[in-house]
């Protein structure tokens, strides 16, 4: 915005802060494929798309603001995976990984 003040900022003093919070929303959808009869079927092990929001949550003590939630990424993380590999396939996205990083940084700046 050229003035800030038409973009209706909240204002509010860093001590405030009473607790922040870093969220990962998860999300998972079971994955299909079609045979060649057309027939819609599970893969043996079943695969998984997982997504991930993540969020940094403030709560304050302000008269007017009581949370401010902020979105990290733009979209989601994906990754596709068997249950069983998920968490070895969390560990080496850099996409996840690196949203993380900046939720848990932004955490420790705000609560410094």
């Amino acid at each position: 915005a050229t003035k800030l003040s038409d973009e209706n900022p909240d204002v509010f003093d860093l001590s405030d802060i009473q607790k922040v919070l870093v969220e990962i929303e998860e999300n998972k959808r079971e994955l299909h494929f079609t045979n060649k009869k057309g027939k819609t079927c599970s893969y043996k092990p079943a695969r998984y798309e997982f997504t991930y929001q993540f969020k940094v949550n403030i709560q304050m003590n302000h008269p007017f603001i009581k949370m401010i939630s902020l979105k990290i990424t733009k979209e989601d993380v994906k990754i596709i995976s068997e249950m069983q590999d998920k968490e070895v396939m969390v560990q080496s996205n850099e996409k996840y990984q690196e949203s993380l990083q900046v939720a848990n940084a932004l955490k420790d700046a705000l609560e410094s």
